[in-house]
């Protein structure tokens, strides 16, 4: 089994928002070029705010280096496709979506290069 590189865990924002909050595994607190990527999409995430389907950045904390980033309690499309089969005009419709977001963020300058069900959250 493949060890996930961040670890995510659900908590409250202030303000009372859930959130999700990524971070570096304990192991891995002092490994450079992890602590690098997870900077990385906190720079993009601040670039791509306001851009409809994107993830929020709702605020950053440090030392260690950790995103608060939008709780997306509908789960990941891999998630979905587990328990459930998706119909041809949901396809579509999901389709015209992620199109939509992927060039937005492209209008920007950003090309996710990492797009899978697993990545994909309602």
């Amino acid at each position: 089994m493949i060890r996930p590189t961040f670890l995510i865990t659900r908590e409250v924002a202030p303000g009372g928002l859930a959130c999700a909050v990524k971070r570096l595994r304990p192991a891995d607190i002092d490994r450079a070029d992890l602590a690098l990527r997870l900077d990385n999409e906190r720079q993009v995430l601040t670039l791509l705010a306001g851009v409809p389907g994107v993830i929020r950045l709702l605020g950053v904390r440090s030392p260690p280096l950790s995103l608060l980033l939008e709780w997306c309690d509908g789960g990941s499309l891999d998630d979905r496709l587990r328990v459930t089969s998706v119909t041809a005009t949901q396809w579509r419709q999901f389709a015209r979506e992620l199109v939509e977001v992927v060039a937005g963020c492209h209008r920007l300058g950003v090309t996710h290069r990492d797009i899978k069900p697993s990545n994909l959250l309602f």
